[in-house]
Formats: C-alpha cells, sequence, structure tokens
C-alpha cells in the first residue's frame, strides 16, 4: 500500500467531493422540479443524474462509480478525523470505558466508604 501523508490525502478528499455529490445535487433538484409541476422541463438533470452526459453515456457503470467515490471520500474522511483527533493514553481508554459501564458492572472494589462530617459513611460506586 502506498503511504499518502496529510495534504495529498487532504487534496484528494477536496477533488472527490465535488464529483460525488453530483448525482445527490441533480437527482434533489429534479425531485423539487416533479414536486412544482415543472419535471418535464427539467428531464437533463434526470439524465445527468443517471449518467447521461450528452454522447457519453455511463448508465450502466455510474452506480459503480457512485459507489466507489462514496466509499473513497467516506475512507478518507475517516482517515483524516482520526489524524486529527488527540490520542488518549492507556490509562485515560481504560477511565473512559469504565465511566461507561452501569454501577452494577462494576467489581465491589470501586465502592469507597467514605466519612462525612456528620459522621455518617456514604458509598460512591
Amino acid at each position: 500500500m502506498i503511504p499518502i501523508n496529510r495534504t495529498q490525502l487532504r487534496q484528494l478528499h477536496f477533488k472527490l467531493a465535488p464529483i460525488i455529490i453530483l448525482p445527490v445535487f441533480t437527482g434533489s433538484l429534479f425531485q423539487v422540479a416533479v414536486l412544482t409541476g415543472k419535471g418535464n422541463d427539467f428531464l437533463w438533470l434526470l439524465e445527468l443524474h443517471k449518467g447521461k452526459f450528452g454522447r457519453i453515456n455511463l448508465e450502466m457503470i455510474y452506480p459503480f462509480l457512485n459507489a466507489f467515490g462514496l466509499l473513497a471520500i467516506a475512507t478518507t474522511g475517516i482517515t483524516m478525523w482520526l489524524q486529527t483527533r488527540p490520542r488518549r493514553t492507556r490509562s485515560q481508554n481504560l477511565f473512559y470505558f469504565k465511566s461507561l459501564l452501569p454501577s452494577f458492572y462494576r467489581t465491589k472494589t470501586t465502592i469507597i466508604s467514605r466519612q462525612t462530617s456528620q459522621g455518617h459513611s456514604h458509598f460512591y460506586g
């Protein structure tokens, strides 16, 4: 696998995003035209949405190209997100995951008895 740095990853994501959003945008605009009763005037939007670009007809492979593009955008986006979020230490991770558990799953060793100023015991779990 070819290593890719952050700048190249962002550039790839930036270049792919407008291409990937095109089918969503054209399909949505066509639906608005249909809802307003002017769908016949905007059939060219439906043709773009299906992958017909003038003489170039990509209707057979366009769904696969869309799926590949969506996968690429999701992969680059998640990779960028993972690269930019702060790293946790092992003890921070352990504390975080223990805090997610309901109290009845925790062990008895986590219950701490404390004395209040009146001398009563309180238990914290």
